[in-house]
């Protein structure tokens, strides 16, 4: 498996391919859901669930700094189009304004009538306001390089198998562990009242969570999943399961904060013919205080706590602990993290911790891993810990809430305005300066 120790591996430890997907609700002038039709026929701008969702799917990368770089800059391009519609992009996760249902238009896509029926199920089942919520997806591969050298100091005889072992075995440990991104990465502590009740706008409510989105009122199953991580057969078999059972319609609809993907096209065909290609994170909000929507900081830390995890040693992922860690998730998104307690299982007996100590526990890990292995994330580390120390001033939830808790909707719609305007001005000046350089030539 990934060993940091090795000779072999040390030199690639921390390369890897990069890709992340932004979703954000285009509204008019009022913070209303815009009721035009999607306006970008680019490949890398598509809809959502919703025909006024955008998102954004930048290319793989070799550098979390490069995907970052294309997500800003498509970002800023979405900013410029919409500003000639009168139109925004809302920079949090939670909703602005929802009239009702109606308000809600399903994506209109002409893929095949199968994709539009599936949209009207998640529609009719999970109800449309769940489906408004946005955020980032984080996609990460290992180089080949190093998948290679962890082969080579392995017993394995299968490369394949291997690979797919690598993931399997993150994905698990993601599944216990990543509460951690929720806890530090949450930036959505309010909601409009007329998420809740029809008529109610223009009063901001505040439930005690940090993400509504990733908390028990977000997105999940009416079911807890639990995987057998053994192979990936095992692994797109349990899911499949849920299928046949019916509990899920397609295995898109496993709303899981972690799900390993396949080159392609997702689906478990592809997954269990051709094998994991990389793993995607789903749980990282919104956040209104950052240039595209998410910290770069954040996506630095991220990777390395993806290498961290992948370097731990294999356990016994019980269907008990798997329901506890799905748990830990939700309990993450938590205001308080000093009254919310993860759960887990050591020695057959469950054991629980503040969340605030847990999560401090990790970053001190993280922190001896980064001094050792990779000391260009040590600032990336301590960045985390500031969050955890000072939370007035760095966690991103509580400086939205002390800021737009007085009217979430109008202040909100004010910093889209002022995002979309100061995007539009640097495409201007970018514009000029390159004019300017090619008349000096």
């Amino acid at each position: 498996m990934i060993n940091p120790e090795s000779t072999l591996q040390r030199p690639f430890l921390m390369d890897g391919g990069f890709g992340l997907e932004k979703e954000m609700l285009r509204l008019d002038h009022q913070a209303h859901m815009a009721h035009t039709p999607h306006p970008f026929t680019e490949k890398s701008i598509v809809t959502d669930f919703c025909e006024n969702q955008v998102e954004i799917n930048t290319d793989p990368h070799p550098s979390i700094e490069e995907t970052y770089k294309e997500l800003v800059e498509t970002d800023s391009y979405i900013a410029k189009k919409l500003a000639k519609n009168n139109e925004i992009t809302w920079p949090f996760s939670s909703p602005s304004l929802i009239l009702s249902e109606e308000d809600i238009q399903p994506a209109y896509t002409r893929k095949s009538e199968e994709a539009q029926n599936y949209r009207s199920y998640l529609a009719s089942r999970y109800g449309k306001y769940k489906m408004t919520f946005s955020g980032i997806h984080y996609n990460f591969s290992f180089s080949n390089e190093l998948l290679q050298s962890a082969f080579m100091d392995s017993h394995a005889s299968d490369y394949r198998e291997f690979v797919d072992g690598v993931y399997l075995k993150l994905a698990k440990t993601a599944a216990m562990y990543g509460w951690l991104i929720n806890a530090i990465c949450s930036a959505s502590p309010l909601l409009d009242g007329s998420y809740y009740e029809k008529g109610l706008q223009n009063s901001t409510c505040f439930t005690g969570m940090s993400s509504l989105r990733n908390s028990e009122f977000g997105y999940w199953n009416f079911f807890t999943p639990v995987f057998d991580y053994s192979s990936i057969e095992a692994y797109t078999r349990s899911i499949m399961d849920y299928c046949q059972n019916r509990l899920i319609k397609a295995p898109s609809e496993l709303y899981y904060p972690i799900r390993l993907k396949p080159p392609g096209k997702y689906s478990l065909d592809n997954l269990r013919n051709n094998g994991v290609q990389r793993i995607e994170f789903r749980m990282i909000d919104l956040n209104p205080l950052a240039e595209g929507g998410v910290n770069l900081q954040d996506l630095r830390f991220i990777h390395l706590f993806i290498v961290w995890m992948a370097s731990r040693k294999d356990f016994y992922f019980s269907n008990e602990m798997q329901v506890l860690a799905a748990q830990n998730f939700k309990n993450a998104s938590h205001f308080d993290l000093k009254t919310s307690r993860i759960s887990g299982i050591q020695n057959d007996v469950e054991i629980s911790a503040p969340i605030f100590q847990a999560a401090w526990d990790i970053l001190e890990q993280l922190e001896d891993f980064a001094r050792k292995y990779a000391p260009d994330y040590l600032v990336d580390v301590e960045f985390q810990q500031k969050k955890l120390r000072d939370p007035a001033h760095f966690r991103y939830s509580w400086i939205v809430r002390r800021q737009f808790s007085d009217c979430y909707v109008q202040k909100g719609l004010q910093l889209a305005i002022e995002m979309q305007t100061a995007a539009v001005e640097q495409s201007e000046n970018q514009t000029d300066n390159s004019a300017e350089k090619s008349s000096m030539k």
